[in-house]
């Protein structure tokens, strides 16, 4: 062959060489652009992207031109650094790296976990990384969710309080839980692996064996089957064991999971009892027991909801008439104390006037009563000396214990004074009465006594709260038949009563104990059966007489001559304030509505210093009105006069806590020691 014709060939197989070899990059770049999975291209040194295809933008949401030429390190694509140089470090020794768990930071920071497998490839003269890229972010979320979820499951199976097993398709134990174990007084190496019929009694193993599994493999369900189980010591426990059974995908049972109740000590209830019945009767008979005490359960449920809804009711009634009668109260006392102070001596309108005052006391404690049942009471402590309370609620006791039960008194000759409610403090005493009374069926002795204690540190610590110093106990000691130290130790709770059904609320206790909460004092009972109960009461002494403190409130309801503005829709509490303030040297504006009472205002701007205002108004609230009104003068300070309960008020959004309130029926006193208060701050 000439020289031509060989430089000719060489020519040609180099032509067909590249030929080849471009085909097969136009194929490789096919291949690596269409591939469903992620692949992507970088140099070795720097990480710089070279290409990568279509999965893997749609994988990382950037787009093509966004990557090619930055770095994956620049771009923060790999949560921990790191990771990249141990990859690179392990393809420089090994060439190559399979599925390994790596995570990523995607467009937009979203964090993913990827498989992510690498080779090393040449590109000219450049080494180069060939990596795909497999997101299995759902895939670890599920199998977190998997794990939790069985870890779940774990916790509820060792830690619910019952005898839980299951068994593999060949009845053998493959779990038991925490409360199985503590039954049958084994540890689980003991048991697991063995079948669950080997706990049994020979009986109940054959019952099981020829009855109930072939219905069970049937059904894949029993439910409370009569087993006898032995446990480790021998002992024999009667059960009721319910099951359910998992399928595999030919139908066939592989595992089973049983709840076995234990029902020993009812059985030999039973036995003791001589009833022999067969185990389908007995279960007849505990589940109609069962529906008996759900039906009387509901029934005595849907009593107390009628009784609470009817007690709601009275509840609503009983602070409507309270407020209309608090407003009628207000005038007459309010008069009253005024007529009062004009008069000298001891002439018969004197004593008209203070008999006028003591009846509306009376009226007083009435509406206050009406309160008290409906639960909306106020609490209104005044100096009280505890012997004068005792003595005066004493008549009223001997008619709640009847004649059968003679009532004593051991009063102290001490001066015993607290700050009591005096409704509440009746209340109180009434409630232990009516207790000693019933537990003094057949008659009896009901002794009140009175002692002037002092209590230390450690008494204090005993209850919990307080503070150490003098108090006065009330003792309420009776001769019934006392009570044992599970019932004395509930014996506050509401509801708990050991009386029959109907008989008692189970509230009387539990009222006592929160009044004497409300006043800083403490309750404790000792009893014992046979011999009788006594309660003591222990409630914080003031230094002050009654009287000096009533001379001390006295003295502080001054006058003043500053402007006052009075809102009141009862035109008997208006004029009557007006009358009061007035006296003692106020300037008085009235208003009747809120409209006029704001055109007021905007007429004698700053003059007005305080506003007495009703919060119940017709069209606008007190509380609205003194908002508008601090607008107009922000100096302007407030009283607010109602008769319902702050706490009704509070629910209605008609005050907020912390207001200054006036509660009605109140005195002149009252009003004037509130007003030259509040003007004094």
């Amino acid at each position: 062959m000439s020289q031509n014709s060989v430089v000719a060939a060489n020519i040609a197989g180099r032509h067909a060489a590249g030929e080849a070899l471009k085909e097969s990059e136009e194929n490789f770049a096919k291949i690596f652009r269409s591939a469903p999975v992620a692949l992507a291209i970088s140099t070795l040194d720097q990480g710089r992207f070279v290409d990568v295809n279509e999965a893997y933008c749609r994988i990382t949401g950037y787009s093509r031109e966004e990557v090619v030429g930055m770095s994956s390190l620049d771009m923060g694509f790999w949560k921990d650094p790191a990771v990249r140089e141990q990859m690179v470090a392990t393809l420089l020794k090994g060439g190559t790296v399979h599925e390994l768990e790596a995570e990523f930071v995607f467009k937009n920071g979203r964090e993913a976990v990827g498989l992510i497998s690498m080779e090393l490839i040449e590109l000219g003269a450049e080494k180069c990384l060939l990596s795909m890229v497999n997101d299995i972010t759902a895939r670890k979320r599920a199998e977190e969710a998997l794990r939790e979820s069985e870890e779940r499951y774990r916790r509820i199976y060792d830690e619910t309080p019952a005898m839980l097993h299951s068994i593999d398709r060949e009845g053998r134990l493959v779990s038991v839980s925490n409360y199985w174990v503590e039954a049958m007084g084994y540890t689980r190496e003991e048991v697991l692996g063995r079948r669950s019929t080997d706990f049994l009694t020979e009986e109940s193993r054959r019952f099981a064996l020829e009855t109930v599994l072939p219905e069970y493999f049937r059904t894949g369900f029993c439910k409370d089957v009569p087993y006898r189980f032995v446990k480790k010591d021998g002992e024999i426990m009667d059960v009721l064991l319910s099951a359910t059974a998992e399928r595999d995908e030919n139908g066939e049972v592989s595992r089973s999971l049983a709840v076995i109740t234990d029902v020993t000590a009812l059985n030999r209830a039973k036995e003791e009892l001589g009833q022999a019945h067969d185990e389908l009767e007995k279960r007849v008979q505990e589940r109609t027991a069962e529906l008996a005490r759900a039906n009387a359960l509901q029934m005595k449920l849907e009593q107390k909801v009628l009784q609470a809804q009817k007690m709601d009711s009275i509840g609503l009634l009983a602070g409507g008439i309270a407020h209309d009668f608090n407003n009628i109260l207000s005038g007459i006392i309010g008069y009253a104390e005024m007529l009062q102070t004009q008069i000298d001596g001891n002439d018969l309108t004197k004593t008209c006037l203070e008999q006028i005052l003591s009846i509306s006391e009376r009226a007083v404690n009435l509406t206050r009563s009406l309160l008290t049942f409906s639960r909306k009471q106020e609490i209104l402590l005044r100096p009280v000396l505890v012997n004068d309370a005792i003595k005066r609620v004493q008549k009223f006791l001997s008619r709640v214990i009847g004649e059968d039960i003679e009532l004593r008194t051991a009063l102290a000759p001490d001066l015993l004074t607290v700050m009591a409610d005096s409704g509440q403090f009746d209340q109180v005493m009434m409630n232990l009465a009516a207790n000693a009374r019933d537990a003094m069926p057949v008659g009896g002795v009901l002794t009140i006594g009175t002692e002037l204690v002092n209590l230390d540190d450690d008494f204090i610590r005993y209850f919990g709260s307080g503070q150490a110093g003098n108090y006065a106990m009330i003792s309420v000691v009776d001769t019934g038949c006392g009570m044992d130290e599970p019932t004395r130790e509930r014996i506050f709770e509401p509801f708990f009563t050991t009386k029959d059904e109907g008989k008692g609320t189970g509230l009387g206790l539990s009222i006592v104990y929160g009044i004497i909460k409300q006043h800083n004092g403490f309750i404790d009972v000792v009893s014992t059966p046979g011999e009788g109960t006594v309660f003591n009461i222990y409630l914080p002494l003031i230094d002050a007489s009654v009287e000096e403190l009533a001379r001390r409130v006295e003295s502080e309801a001054e006058g003043g001559r500053e402007t006052v503005l009075v809102v009141e829709d009862d035109g008997v509490v208006r004029t009557m304030l007006q009358d009061i303030l007035t006296e003692v040297g106020y300037t008085v504006l009235v208003a009747s509505t809120a409209e006029r009472a704001m055109e007021m205002i905007e007429e004698h701007g700053d003059a007005i210093r305080l506003l007495v205002a009703d919060l119940v108004l017709p069209k606008m609230s007190g509380k609205e009105l003194f908002e508008q009104a601090a607008l107009v003068n922000p100096a302007l300070k407030v009283i607010f006069t109602t008769g319902y309960a702050s706490e009704v008020l509070e629910k209605k959004g008609l005050v907020e806590e912390g207001a200054n309130l006036l509660l009605k029926p109140f005195s002149r006193n009252d009003l004037l020691h509130k007003v030259r208060k509040i003007l004094g701050e």
